[in-house]
């Protein structure tokens, strides 16, 4: 709980816990950027060269930034992705929101995977890029490229 963080000897958070949980958040913070689906112009009664005032504008606003999603966190990694993670705009004033979508049929009871790299990379680079996660994948697509699994395949 929360008084294993506290360093009983001052009643504050210790040094420790803070770096825990900053690793942590670093591990599952995720880059959100949400374009706009409408395209960016001056309002129709305005002069081309005017510049645009961002309360007429007709365009839906453009997020960036990073965000925590604990349940989208929850989820874990496969190479062959059953579900993907899209970041969409929950409408004004809402913000952004991660929608889970399923990549194929999913069978009941069957774990949600996405995958935390670009999967078209070699295999080589996506363990590299796994790396700082903190673990190896064990997905059947990167067994069977490190010969695990029977056929040749090399991806």
């Amino acid at each position: 709980g929360a008084e294993a963080l506290m360093d009983p000897a001052r009643g504050v958070v210790g040094a420790r816990a803070v770096a825990e949980l900053a690793g942590v958040l670093a591990r599952n913070v995720l880059a959100v950027a949400v374009e706009s689906s409408a395209p960016a112009s001056a309002p129709a009664s305005a002069p081309a060269s005017a510049p645009v005032d961002a309360s007429t504008s007709s365009a839906s606003p453009r997020y960036e930034g990073v965000g925590l999603f604990p349940l989208t966190c929850l989820m874990n990694h496969s190479c062959e992705p059953n579900a993907e993670v899209r970041f969409e705009d929950a409408g004004p004033g809402a913000g952004v929101v991660a929608a889970v979508h399923a990549l194929r049929g999913v069978k009941a009871g069957e774990e949600l995977r996405h995958s935390y790299v670009d999967e078209t990379r070699p295999v080589f680079l996506r363990a590299a890029d796994l790396a700082a996660f903190g673990f190896r994948c064990d997905c059947a697509r990167c067994v069977r490229a490190r010969g695990g699994g029977g056929g040749q395949n090399i991806n």
